[in-house]
């Protein structure tokens, strides 16, 4: 029996990965593989899906839409304060938020029962807009979480979805388990104002009565700016060390970001000469994952001690582009260490 039929409008490629971003709530069950369990694709733009195993099929039609011509994000919202989450509760509430904005979640739930992660952005009168996202968890490990939220958004930063209503999406969290996200919005009209919170809620508790224990303008905003240094290996054989996450580069009012947690750094390596350049990750505050993206390929790593990445080899003089960010649920600062070899 078909239950629902819904349309979806999104840009790029419509992976796994951007699937879990969908504008509503799906039940995406996965086998050890991978794959999708109880979807079958009847053409290239429809879906049915089954989330309960039984015979209430629904129907997700998605049409392709032309991307959007995206400006910079010009704002964090940041709900990370409390990190471990022990009560049900407004964790983030901010109204009126105009222009193009980027906001991070990243919750454990530290209680003692399993609970609803609520993520809710309302544009003013209902006004479309474009987002992309990068979504991780629940997973016991914070440091995978995060580090799946960069792999999805590095592999796929113009792939997204056109919302012409609120974005209402609920996550089920595991009693000691970790989840995240980074969710870029863009306004077709950037005088348009949303409504942006996150709220947690245990399964013996409502949700309505959750959000009337903090129902206030709470939790960190900050102006955002991409970090984009000059890196030139001018020095010989000699070390040549690029620190992430120990510098403090955005502020609002008073408040200064520790760690830079899902703020963009872009590195501009200057190669002077051919050779073969090695690559090393020192996490000098502790256990980390580093995602980057070089040569428009994506790598991914975990370390707890200095490890060797990778060798660069260079053909000729030329300027390489490494991009990254620090990931919420690591330890930072991390060292990327640069050495030419031969």
């Amino acid at each position: 029996m078909l239950a629902a039929v819904y349309q979806v409008d999104y840009y790029g490629n419509l992976s796994p990965q951007l699937l879990r971003a969908v504008p509503f709530d799906l039940k995406l069950d996965q086998d050890e593989t991978g794959a999708l369990k109880y979807w079958s694709r009847q053409a290239d733009n429809f879906i049915l899906y089954n989330n309960d195993e039984t015979d209430n099929w629904q129907q997700v039609s998605f049409r392709r839409v032309p991307a959007p011509a995206k400006s910079p994000v010009k704002l964090l919202l940041y709900s990370n304060k409390p990190e471990s989450i022990s009560q049900s509760g407004v964790l983030y509430k901010r109204d009126n938020v105009s222009g193009n904005f980027r906001l991070l979640f990243y919750h454990m739930n530290a209680g003692d029962d399993d609970g609803v992660l609520y993520v809710s952005i309302k544009p003013g009168q209902n006004r479309p807009f474009y987002y992309t996202a990068g979504i991780g968890g629940p997973d016991p490990s914070g440091i995978y979480v995060g580090r799946v939220i960069a792999r999805t958004l590095f592999k796929e930063p113009n792939c997204g979805y056109l919302m012409n209503q609120n974005l209402e999406r609920s996550y089920e969290i595991k009693k000691s388990y970790v989840f995240g996200g980074i969710i870029d919005v863009f306004p077709l009209n950037e005088s348009v104002t949303y409504d942006v919170s996150v709220t947690f809620c245990f399964n013996n508790d409502m949700k309505d009565e959750a959000e009337k224990k903090y129902n206030r303008q709470s939790g960190d905003l900050y102006r955002y700016h991409e970090i984009v240094t000059g890196v030139p290996l001018t020095n010989g054989n000699k070390l040549y060390n690029i620190v992430i996450g120990q510098d403090k580069f955005l502020q609002h009012n008073t408040k200064t970001l520790d760690g830079n947690y899902g703020v963009n750094h872009r590195y501009e390596i200057f190669f002077p000469s051919a050779g073969i350049y090695g690559m090393y990750l020192t996490p000098n505050g502790g256990p980390a994952g580093l995602v980057f993206k070089l040569d428009e390929k994506v790598y991914e790593y975990y370390a707890s001690q200095d490890i060797f990445l990778m060798d660069i080899i260079v053909d000729f003089p030329q300027t390489k582009v490494l991009e990254t960010f620090p990931l919420p649920g690591s330890n930072y600062p991390v060292t990327i260490t640069l050495k030419k070899k031969k």
